[in-house]
């Protein structure tokens, strides 16, 4: 499939989810929140706007986030070059620690722009990170987040901006997800986008030509995505990430039918099929799109089509802590990605009344009604 023709396959018409915004946030599971947060600000210059946790709600966990009914976890949300990334970890008896091989079907990372690869490269070696993936170009650190390093866009270059931390950071060029079916995660972003919602992004001729298959999009605000078609990995029970027992994907989907109950455990629906990292698994990530409205995020489940599966019958808002007032629900593109639909009141939340630091609010150029 194209990127020009997204959704190309379905035989509907899509026109989005009413009230997009754009891209709210990235999510990363790491081992060591502690020593991620650590690295982000003061290797890359990141701000940490808030922390949430310990979270041990029982069959809660299990029914909306998708990890085991034991899982404690501990949350952090860094702005990292005008990006908001959430970092999660997981204490469960069944979660992986072992972060997965960079650029293996079911991996996520970063792609960010330096001042100088050359010398950010050596400073990723010097501190012993790990050089993988495809042509050795991911970094990936001790506690699992990965990254890539590139040079400056021409429009970054020609400004002569200073980065930022010990990287010289100039931005986050992109969200790279290496998956198993490009198609159908390109399909799943039409329909969380409409046909006018995502845009395809031309990407360098030297890095079109090194990975043929892959294709890079872009909604109304937030960074570019790149998926990559990799080939999957099937992983026997008991081998970590993606280790969840089996499980057929419910039948029921979201569009105008009864939403499938995630007592059903989405646990083993995630990463079953490809071998994936699972949200409580070192490496396991989503990636959550913005609404302008809390009915917003309910109109969402009307919407989206049976290539979804919602994890809990209904949105939730948060009662209380740093993001009382949020609404949002999980929701499992069938094809192999982990989102969440969210409406963030930022401006009243309660983080905002301790800090001056931000979260980077969606605000796209124009809005779908």
């Amino acid at each position: 499939m194209s990127v020009e023709s997204l959704g190309a396959t379905s035989a509907r018409v899509f026109a989005g989810l009413p009230g997009l915004l754009g891209v709210d946030h990235v999510a990363f599971t790491v081992s060591d929140l502690e020593a991620c947060v650590d690295f982000l600000t003061e290797e890359l210059g990141a701000v940490q706007c808030y922390r949430e946790g310990p979270i041990a709600r029982g069959q809660w966990m299990q029914q909306r986030l998708g990890v085991p009914a034991d899982a404690l976890a501990q949350i952090a949300m860094m702005v990292i070059g005008g990006v908001n990334v959430e970092l999660f970890t997981y204490r469960s008896a069944h979660a992986s620690a072992t972060p997965p091989v960079a650029g293996s079907a079911g991996t996520a990372n970063l792609r960010i722009s330096v001042t100088d690869v050359a010398q950010a490269k050596a400073r990723a070696r010097s501190a012993g990170l790990l050089n993988e993936g495809p042509g050795g170009e991911a970094f990936i650190t001790a506690y699992g987040l990965t990254f890539q390093l590139v040079p400056p866009m021409p429009a970054e270059a020609s400004a002569h901006r200073p980065g930022v931390g010990a990287y010289g950071l100039l931005g986050v060029r992109a969200v790279e997800f290496h998956v198993a079916d490009m198609d159908g995660i390109l399909g799943a972003f039409h329909v969380i986008a409409g046909p006018d919602g995502v845009r395809a992004v031309q990407l360098p001729e030297e890095e079109a030509t090194l990975h043929r298959q892959r294709a890079a999009v872009r909604f109304s605000c937030g960074p570019a995505i790149i998926v990559h078609q990799v080939a999957a990995v099937e992983r026997a029970q008991g081998s970590g990430f993606g280790s969840a027992p089996s499980r057929s994907v419910p039948a029921a989907g979201l569009c105008g039918t009864p939403l499938e109950s995630s007592s059903a455990s989405p646990v083993g629906l995630i990463g079953s099929a490809t071998g994936s990292p699972r949200n409580c698994d070192v490496g396991g990530h989503h990636i959550a799109f913005a609404v302008a409205h809390p009915h917003d995020v309910d109109a969402a489940l009307s919407h989206l089509g049976v290539d979804f599966v919602a994890m809990g019958s209904h949105p939730e808002t948060i009662a209380d802590g740093p993001l009382a007032g949020d609404r949002w629900i999980y929701v499992y593109a069938r094809a192999g990605l982990q989102m969440e639909i969210l409406h963030m009141p930022d401006g009243s939340l309660p983080y905002e009344r301790l800090t001056s630091a931000r979260r980077v609010r969606a605000q796209p150029h124009t809005m779908r009604r």
